[in-house]
C-alpha cells in the first residue's frame, strides 16, 4: 500500500455520503480503494468525485437507500463520471 493511501481513504469515507441506516460496509470500500490506488487511479480524482457525487446526493436523493453503496461505487469507477461539480438544482415556477 502506498504511503498516505489509509489516509486518502479516510478522507474518501468521511466525504462519501451517509446511507444510514442502511448498510455500507466500510472494509471492502477500503480494500478496493487500496487495489486502485494500487493499479494506478489516482486518488485525488477519487476524493473529488465523491465529494461531487455527495453533492448531487444533497441535491436530489430523499431517501438514503437510494444512495450507491460505496464499494459498487467504487467498482463502478463512478468517480470518473462525477469530476465535474453537478448543476445547481433549477428553481420551480413559482419559487422566488
Amino acid at each position: 500500500m502506498k504511503d498516505g493511501a489509509n489516509d486518502e481513504f479516510e478522507t474518501f469515507w468521511r466525504t462519501y455520503p451517509s446511507r444510514r441506516p442502511h448498510p455500507n460496509p466500510k472494509k471492502p470500500a477500503h480494500l478496493k480503494f487500496e487495489a486502485l490506488v494500487n493499479r494506478g487511479a489516482d486518488p485525488a480524482n477519487i476524493i473529488r468525485g465523491a465529494q461531487n457525487y455527495a453533492a448531487y446526493v444533497a441535491a436530489n436523493v430523499r431517501d438514503p437507500r437510494y444512495i450507491t453503496q460505496a464499494l459498487t461505487w467504487l467498482n463502478r469507477e463512478q468517480w470518473a463520471e462525477y469530476q465535474e461539480a453537478p448543476d445547481p438544482p433549477r428553481l420551480q415556477v413559482g419559487m422566488n
